[in-house]
Formats: structure tokens, sequence, C-alpha cells
């Protein structure tokens, strides 16, 4: 008898997930379907992964960046219907990156060579209210999380905390 393949396993072996029809909260690790891939089937030309979630409360987590090649061309994450969040732990976001229906965005540094990360908000849609960074690493330096492009109703209101 042949065993279910989760949707996790399953996402480590293709650029897009299309969770829209689940009616459950998702939870998934969505790191191998984002950054930018060589495209066998275009002359290794980089395509990249789109990711749409269900219809509850979803969370996303990855551990690379949120990444674009141009205008056009670029990681897509739809959080769907609910209360949608982003966990991003030690990755930038491309302000050419398409995300929409993420309510919180989370950013967390952990253990990489460097404590910079990099978030153009130009990713973002309007459904964007909060975001978290913490510097969750051992080291004692301090992290640094360039925000750019902040919306001025993001800024007025949607700053959660920094937290170590």
């Amino acid at each position: 008898m042949a065993r279910p393949v989760s949707p996790i396993r399953a996402l480590s072996s293709c650029s897009d997930l299309d969770a829209s029809a689940f009616e459950g909260d998702l939870t998934l690790d969505i790191t191998n379907s984002l950054g930018g891939f060589a495209d066998p089937a275009n002359s290794g030309q980089t395509v990249h992964g789109v990711v749409t979630g269900g219809l509850g409360d979803d969370a996303f987590w990855s551990s690379v960046g949120v990444a674009s090649t141009s205008a056009t061309n670029s990681d897509t994450i739809d959080g769907g219907a609910g209360n949608n969040r982003l966990i991003l732990v030690d990755g930038d976001i491309s302000g050419d990156a398409n995300i929409s229906n993420i309510q919180t965005l989370e950013l967390r540094n952990q253990a990489v060579a460097t404590d910079v990360h990099n978030v153009d908000f130009d990713a973002f849609d309007a459904a964007l209210t909060s975001v978290v960074m913490r510097d969750e690493d051992a080291d004692a330096a301090a992290a640094t999380f360039n925000l750019n492009d902040v919306g001025a109703a993001l800024a007025a209101d949607g700053w959660c905390c920094s937290t170590r």
C-alpha cells in the first residue's frame, strides 16, 4: 500500500504549490519553491515559484529569500483567504517579488554569516498589517533589518515588535 506524500515533502521537488482549495490551516516550508531555478525546459533560464495558500489561517516558512529576476519574473506568494503569516529565516525580500494576502511578516535572524537582512515592502500588497523582527542567534552582534519602501499605513499602524 502506497503512503501518501505530505505537502511539505511534495514541495521539495516542485516550484509551484496551489493549495487554494484546501479548507484547513496550512503550515508549510516553502523554501524549495523560492529563490529562482534554472528551467531545463527553457535553456536554463531562471524561473520562480508560485505559492498559493488555502482558505484557512496559513503559515509559510522559508529559509531563503523571496527573489526576482525582473519585474515580470519573480517569486509569487498569495496567502489566500484567512489570516496568513510569512516567516522568513535569514532571507531578504526583493521589491519585484509578488506577495499578497499575507497579514503578518516575521523576520528572523539566526545562524548566518551576516546579520544584515533587506526587505523591500514594494513586494507586498495592502493586506500586510504587522511586522515582527527577531534576532534569534547566539552571537553578541545585533541583527540589522533594512526596511525599504515602507508604506504610510504600515509605518503608522503596523509595527508589532522587535525582540531578541
